[in-house]
Order: structure tokens, then sequence, then C-alpha cells
């Protein structure tokens, strides 16, 4: 049981830091209004399987097969096993939906 928290705890810290890197990479990237975009859990999806393996798939070179071969593997994950991902999209969606009521004040 510990080393099952301890490979969990592993892994949400490296998405942590991906998220953080992301989040600073969107905070350049922002549209006229200065509010990212939420995330699908699909997307979050990637981003734990690129914190996992230590690899961007974007600059493998071949990001179109690495995101469809990610797809079919999230597609066949259960639901308790996409159930993470699909609670961090609901909390990215909310962030979202707050910072746009924000900016509209």
């Amino acid at each position: 049981v510990r080393t099952l928290r301890a490979e969990a705890s592993a892994a949400e810290s490296a998405w942590l830091l991906a998220e953080r890197e992301r989040r600073r990479a969107a905070h350049r990237a922002r549209g006229l209004d200065g509010v990212v975009p939420p995330m699908s859990a699909i997307q979050i999806y990637k981003r734990h399987c690129e914190a996992a393996t230590g690899e961007r798939a974007a600059s493998s070179g071949v990001a179109a097969e690495v995101a469809e071969l990610l797809r079919r593997e999230y597609a066949t994950l259960s639901e308790e096993e996409r159930r993470p991902f699909e609670r961090r999209a609901e909390r990215d969606m909310h962030r979202y939906q707050r910072q746009r009521r924000w900016k509209r004040k």
C-alpha cells in the first residue's frame, strides 16, 4: 500500500510540475481577455503521461501519432482510472468560468 501511495504521490508531483509549467507557458500566450482556456480530461491525461515519461509529445516530431495513441489508451481506461483526470478537468473548467466572470467586472 505504501509503494502505491508513493508512486501516486510521485506521479502527482510530476503532474503538478508539468501543470505549473503549462500555466507559465499559457500565461505567456494568453489571448486578449487574459484567461487561459480550460483543459479537457484527455489533455490532462496527455500532460500526465508527458510528466511520467519526462518527454513532451509535441517535441518528439510524431505528435499526431502520439496524440492518437494517447486517445486510444485513454478510451481503454476504466471509469475509476479516468476519474482523477475528469475531476481535474472539471476543476479547470470552474477556474476558467471564475476567471471569465472576474474579467467581465
